[in-house]
This record gives C-alpha cells, structure tokens and sequence, in this order.
C-alpha cells in the first residue's frame, strides 16, 4: 500500500512539474514574450528572465566582438529537456501504479 502512495504521489508531482515547465515554455515564447511581460509571482517570469541573464552572463562575447546571439533559444531547449523528462517519469510512475494496483487487486 505504501508503494502505491508513494508511486501515485510521484505521478501527481510528475504531472505539476511538467504543466509548470510547459506554462513558463509558453510565457517564454515570442507571442506572449512581447505583451505583458515580466509578470510577478506565480508566473514563471521572473526566473526566467534570471536565468536568461545568468546564462548570458557565463557565455560573453570577446572582447571586440558583439554577441549576435541570445540564449533563450538554448533555455527553450532545456525547458523541452526537462518536459520530456518530467512526462517520462511521470508515465512510468502511472504504469508502475497500475501494475501495484493491479497485483494488490489480485492477491
């Protein structure tokens, strides 16, 4: 029974975390990134746009050169990363719960 907790508890934290990463992937692209933004808490603009700069930051141009580039193209990358990783878990959570459920249902 415990198992089944636990496993149902990993799914539900699965699935916030991955609509909290697609809400602020969404609040970073380009058509809502012109209107209304940054926003305060609970929106996730605020560290975005931290880590946006902490980002720009550890990659600087030399000197003499201007950066042509950005970085949140390589933090729209991460944030996919981290959806995929999130869903996976999260489904391998689900159908490890099912198997739990189903194996007490029998017994």
């Amino acid at each position: 029974m415990k198992s089944r907790t636990f496993t149902f508890a990993v799914f539900v934290i699965g699935v916030l975390v991955t609509s909290y990463l697609g809400w602020a992937l969404h609040r970073s692209s380009l058509n809502v990134f012109a209107e209304h933004w940054p926003r305060p808490w609970p929106y996730p603009d605020g560290w975005l746009a931290s880590w946006e700069h902490q980002m720009d930051m550890a990659r600087l141009a030399p000197r003499g050169f201007l950066k042509m580039d950005g970085e949140w193209q390589r933090q729209w990358f991460y944030l996919y990363c981290w959806i995929g990783s999130s869903v996976v878990l999260s489904l391998g959570s689900f159908v490890w719960w099912m198997i739990l459920r189903k194996r007490d249902r029998d017994a």
